[in-house]
């Protein structure tokens, strides 16, 4: 043996993983994993290794691994149907482990990585470059070069696998993106190249030529757990488990199919979950179409659902008002997207509403409206660089009025108190917010717009003051 090969056999795990996993939270465990157990019967090569970047999931951790690594998910919809998941056969806290973390991801038998990192997580400047300000990718960037195993970000915990794997003579592999992110392949292709660029140019070349980015499009609503759900588990269906998972029936996965060296075969096992699988050349019409008519949606009723009262999403979709504002959005927004191939769009429009009078998700309103600034721009803002319609005018006019008030204040119409979520980009925006509700004006609307959006919401200013100095419910009530 080689010293790499020597490396690699120190490490080597007592069931072998094909898959690495970065970023082990409820999502993941709710959807890549459930695929990925399902195709365990297909195909045994596809267990899961699970990696952290962050020594808070110590804990958890330990007590998925006291349940070897085994646990439920609680499926609910029509019908209800509870899962037990074991296909992780390791996991391991990146800071803590850094070298086996190393070891699983330049396996010989590692042909997939996958990850959930959250959009912070890709470490990108707004401009979509590696924010090379960060402390934690100047010290990825300062231990890459020095030779040692990167810790803190997910491009460098790659970056440092690739260059073993490379070291190796090992074929490469796919990295795929699960973030709820539009191009979310690109994302970590950006952050992984500009990192191996920095450190060794001979290691750009060999990524570039024998590691892909995929994309990919990811559906199923997962709020965290609660002692109620867990405890609700436990009496209909005597399943006592700290560490399950409770979430809506619908499952959906689009993904670019750009796999060098095989992938587990999830689409073959979409049906026996009552899913749907698809690999397509472009996922980019799909992630549209969940951006405009998901996403987007829920910014929509997140903010005048808090300020009517409501705290849980099915609620606020009890309410006539709530349901004909995101019935007119809906109409407005399907313009938006283009046809998708297996997808018929506003049948999928219908049903994303039904999903969200999903009564036993019991999904929160501020779950929805953590990161509200970047949510919106994301999902909402998009639909402006195109012909704006005066129902969509209108309909965004309502929405970020209730914005506003939702950080003018922690009161809602009623009286009552709430707790905002939060978000490091919409906190230093209250000082402006508060005044624009004790003083509505399209000039002070278009500032507030300016300094969270920039100029691509300007618009709005005159459209939103008149909402937020007639309120949202009687704002809501005009619309048409």
């Amino acid at each position: 043996f080689g010293s790499s090969q020597l490396f690699q056999a120190a490490f080597i795990t007592v069931m072998p993983c094909g898959v690495v996993h970065i970023g082990v939270g409820n999502f993941h465990r709710a959807h890549q994993a459930v695929f990925t157990d399902a195709a365990l019967k297909h195909d045994d090569q596809w267990n899961i290794c699970g990696v952290s970047l962050r020594t808070e999931d110590r804990g958890f951790f330990g007590d998925l691994k006291n349940r070897n690594y085994s646990y439920h998910v609680w499926e609910r919809g029509t019908e209800s149907t509870v899962r037990k998941i074991d296909v992780h056969r390791q996991l391991l806290v990146a800071p803590d482990e850094p070298d086996l973390v190393k070891a699983e991801l330049s396996a010989e038998r590692t042909r997939v990585v996958t990850l959930t990192i959250t959009e912070k997580g890709f470490c990108l400047t707004p401009a979509g470059e590696l924010d090379m300000s960060l402390d934690t990718v100047q010290a990825d960037l300062a231990l890459l070069r020095s030779g040692q195993s990167a810790t803190r970000t997910a491009a460098g915990v790659l970056v440092s696998g690739l260059a073993a794997r490379r070291r190796s003579n090992f074929c490469g592999l796919a990295i795929l993106s699960c973030d709820n992110v539009p191009g979310n392949g690109r994302c970590i292709r950006t952050g992984v190249m500009t990192l191996a660029r920095l450190v060794d140019e001979r290691l750009l070349a060999w990524i570039e030529s024998e590691v892909t980015f995929p994309s990919s499009m990811v559906d199923r609503i997962t709020p965290a757990p609660t002692p109620e759900s867990l405890n609700s588990l436990k009496e209909a269906h005597g399943v006592e488990d700290p560490c399950a998972i409770v979430c809506e029936s619908f499952l959906l996965w689009v993904i670019e199919d750009r796999f060098p060296h095989g992938r587990p075969p999830w689409d073959a096992v979409a049906d026996s979950l009552g899913g749907q699988c698809l690999f397509v050349p472009d996922v980019e019409p799909y992630e549209r179409m969940k951006l405009y008519v998901l996403n987007a949606a829920h910014q929509v009723l997140a903010y005048p659902g808090l300020l009517l009262g409501y705290r849980f999403v099915h609620e606020a979709l009890e309410d006539k008002r709530i349901q004909h504002l995101l019935r007119i959005y809906m109409r407005e927004a399907v313009k938006s997207v283009p046809p998708v191939e297996g997808i018929d769009v506003p049948a999928w429009s219908e049903k994303t509403i039904r999903r969200f009078q999903n009564a036993a998700v019991k999904d929160t309103l501020l779950r929805l409206s953590e990161d509200s600034v970047a949510r919106i721009e994301a999902a909402v803002l998009p639909q402006f660089s195109e012909d704006v319609t005066p129902g969509m005018t209108a309909c965004a006019a309502v929405v970020f009025a209730a914005w506003t008030l939702y950080w003018a204040g922690a009161e809602d119409e009623m009286g009552n108190d709430f707790s905002r979520a939060p978000d490091a980009r919409g906190e230093p925006l209250a000082e402006k917010a508060v005044a624009l509700r004790s003083h509505p004006s399209p000039t002070g609307a278009k500032d507030l717009l300016a300094s969270a959006y920039g100029e691509g919401a300007v618009f709005l200013a005159e459209p939103m003051s008149r909402a937020l100095t007639d309120g949202i419910a009687v704002s809501i009530e005009k619309l048409s």
